[in-house]
């Protein structure tokens, strides 16, 4: 049936490495679909993790706009305690005027906070409109000319254009 004797060593050994590149080309294979399911895991991975990612900096946001709230109500106790605490004429001018620099600051502050924190648009207009109302009164347009020299030339900029300041 079989003819063997034509087998040389050089045939045997040719044999053996068609079944090496075989093998070799088998644990390739398994190779590249083992590098698949890594590159797969990696990307559901990464897609949890910019997940997690969006979460914490809405998270970091919501807390800012808070922080915000918060110093805007302060500002608003600190005003009804300074305009109506009946203190003494001499120190009353010298605590409006202190009040006076630090509501612009406070505005100056939420103004750069706006290139960090995506707030509502309501947000950014009742600010703006709250801005533009206090530039109007007359003490606090004296410290603005006053101080407006140790803001950012953005935010000098934007108290410029609004509207009637």
């Amino acid at each position: 049936m079989f003819d063997f004797e034509p087998i040389t060593t050089s045939n045997v050994i040719t044999v053996v490495q068609i079944l090496v590149v075989v093998a070799g080309f088998f644990f390739s294979w398994r190779s590249l679909e083992a590098t698949r399911a890594s590159i797969t895991i990696a990307t559901a991975n990464l897609a949890t993790a910019a997940t997690s990612l969006g979460l914490a900096t809405s998270n970091a946001q919501a807390q800012l706009y808070n922080q915000m709230v918060l110093q805007g109500r302060d500002l608003q106790y600190k005003f009804m305690e300074i305009f109506y605490g009946g203190k003494t004429p001499e120190d009353e001018q010298k605590r409006r005027d202190l009040y006076t620099g630090v509501v612009i600051a406070y505005y100056a502050a939420c103004f750069e906070l706006r290139k960090v924190l995506a707030l509502p648009e309501s947000v950014e207009k009742l600010l703006n409109a709250e801005l533009k109302e206090l530039m109007r009164q007359t003490p606090f347009r004296n410290m603005w000319d006053g101080v407006k020299h140790l803001h950012s030339k953005e935010f000098i900029a934007h108290v410029n254009s609004l509207a009637g300041v």
